[in-house]
Parts: C-alpha cells; structure tokens; sequence
C-alpha cells in the first residue's frame, strides 16, 4: 500500500462499535479508519462477527453504541456490498442483475446501457447477459454481483467471503479482479474472510478479529514480521515449536512458542563461512553465536506476495516459517536447505 494513503483523510472512521444480539455482545468497542486506495481484510474465525461488522458499515445493522463516520464528501449511497451468497434476482439476466441499482436510481437509459457494458466487460460477463444466474458458474455470479455493486461507482466497496464458492483454480484471478477493481477507482475495499492465505497475499492492511475485539491491525508486512504473540496462531503462519527444537535453542518445554521467520539457504549455493559449519549440521545441528543452524527438507511453499510461507521437516521436528520473496525461484518442495534459527525471533505466547 503507498504511504501516501494514510496522508489522507480516512474515507470511513469505525469509532467504539458496540453490536449485540439478545445481550450478547457480538462486536466490543470497534475502532479503526478505512482509506481510499486500500484493501483492507477482516480475518476472522466463522462468529468473530466480521460479517455483522460489515452489515454495520453498510448500514444494514444498527449498532448499540459507537458511529461511523462517512467522509463529508460522500453519502450512505457511496458504500456497496457483495454478499456471500451473491443474492442475484434468480428472475432476471445477467444484463437486468447488473442494472438494477442503476434503474432504481432513475439513471438515464443511455447511462445504464454506458455501465453496463462498462462493467461487465471488465469483470469478464459480457459474453454472459442474456443469460439467468441459475445459468453460470459460482466464479461467474461472483463477478456478476461486483459488477453490479461496481456501476454504481462505490467509494466504498464491502465483500463478504468473496473465495468461499471459488475453487482453488479461480483464486488467483479472483484476487487479482479485486487489485483491479481497487485501481480502477482508487476505492476503499474491505473485505471479510477466514482463509489466512487470501488475507495475506491480498490485503494492504489485516484486521485480526476474534470475539467480537479487534486483536490486532497492521500492514501485511508489519504483521508478519513482527506479530503479536495473540495473533500468530489466528494467522496461521507460525506452528508450535516440537520440545526438540524448543531444548536446541535453550526454550523451556512448557512454555508455548512461535517462530516467526528463517533464514533458509539452498544448499547447493551456500558457501560455509565457518570452516566445517556446513558438515556437521548435515550430520546433526550446530550452534554459533546463538544461532541455531539445522538442515531442513521443504515440505510445503506458498508464494505469498512479499514473501514466502515454508513448511519444513527436521530431525528435531516439523516447522512452519517465513522467508524472503527473492528465493522463490531457488527453493522447491523436496528441496533440502540449511536453516539458521536466531532465539530472537521466537514468539511468546503471552
């Protein structure tokens, strides 16, 4: 996300949202900005209340206590919403589906005729317009309903699990309409999921929510490199640590622990800089100035954007870290590579 983002004056302010169902309090004291040009991810267990946090900016549901504040230059009409479930008029085409927001704001015909095509050309349905929803794919309806949130030209643009009916062919695309859509207008896009993958490589920003209380809000690379403790298993990027890893580098048994980043080289390309480093690690492990090097086989790689996300299989067990986006055309699964592990970049759990 460009810095001069925050320069600006948010476009949505959350200030101490309080929701609650029948005395239960399903969000707590909510509070946080939306900005034009960013996307934004609530990332939340099934009942964190990320959708109820959605409905409630949309307008949909009335919050307890707290507001939120729409820039002055905009109005309730400036904020659209994809619902999970699309809820496209089974009744009417592609091509009435996507014109139907416009209509009911007594657009021109001229108008609606101009966006339609617009939009349905750049979500990639136009070959699709005369055809009913019951007609097209899960991906197809998908686009359908940004399309028809699209044309009315939000500032901001709420979707609700927008990956859960896309296979895992379709993601990547999926992702990159959404990078699109924000470029497009330079709108605000927040999105509510619970796949930690899609969080990762598309957000600017991650809001963790857990119980109704924001756990922590920051850039990707913010939390990623440095988490706290609270949110590192709400990631999902950082494994329990095995006991024999733990005694390798002197961490008490009992207490529990992440480990948030590797330094992993190739063995093929790595020059020992110590002498018989390389030789004995391969034999065993090896300490050295407080760093703990061990030779790792790559059990699992996932490419996320600005950096990778490594599963690794060692003789003092399993363990999940992250590395730099640069090696992503050195390493492969299978791969065997020597991990340096510095006890500075364990993670307490507080």
């Amino acid at each position: 996300m460009n810095a001069e983002i925050h320069a600006q004056r948010p476009v949505i302010q959350v200030d101490s949202l309080q929701v609650s169902y029948s005395k239960h309090i399903v969000l707590n004291e909510i509070s946080f900005d939306v900005y034009r040009g960013e996307i934004l991810t609530l990332l939340g267990r099934s009942g964190s209340g990320k959708t109820t946090l959605l409905k409630t900016i949309a307008g949909l549901i009335k919050p307890v206590n707290g507001k939120i504040i729409l820039d002055n230059e905009y109005n309730s009409q400036d904020i659209g919403m994809v619902f999970q479930s699309y809820s496209l008029f089974p009744h009417l085409t592609v091509e009435e589906n996507i014109a139907y927001g416009l209509k009911a704001r007594k657009k021109t015909r001229q108008c609606i005729k101009e966006k339609v095509i617009e939009y349905s050309g750049f979500l990639h349905v136009d070959s699709e317009l005369k055809k009913y929803p019951w007609q097209l794919s899960g991906g197809q309806q998908q686009r359908v309903a940004m399309a028809r949130a699209m044309v009315l030209d939000p500032v901001v643009l709420l979707m609700d699990e927008p990956f859960s009916n896309i296979d895992d062919r379709n993601r990547a695309s999926c992702r990159e309409m959404i990078r699109e859509i924000r470029d497009k207008k330079n709108s605000a896009i927040v999105i509510a999921t619970h796949i930690i993958e899609d969080a990762l490589s598309l957000s600017d920003r991650i809001l963790i929510l857990e119980d109704g209380e924001i756990k922590q809000i920051d850039k990707v690379k913010t939390m990623v490199s440095a988490p706290r403790a609270q949110t590192a298993e709400a990631l999902g990027l950082f494994d329990l640590i095995s006991d024999d890893l733990k005694q390798a580098m002197g961490v008490d048994k009992k207490i529990r622990c992440y480990y948030k980043y590797s330094d992993v080289r190739p063995i093929d390309n790595y020059s020992d800089p110590h002498g018989s480093l390389l030789k004995e690690t391969i034999a065993k492990h090896y300490s050295y100035s407080g760093n703990l090097y061990l030779v790792a086989e790559i059990l699992g790689l996932q490419y996320m954007g600005h950096y990778l996300i490594i599963d690794y299989k060692t003789h003092l067990g399993e363990l999940r870290g992250i590395a730099p986006e640069h090696l992503i055309n050195e390493l492969n699964i299978g791969h065997e590579v020597l991990l340096q592990l510095r006890s500075s970049d364990i993670v307490y759990e507080s």
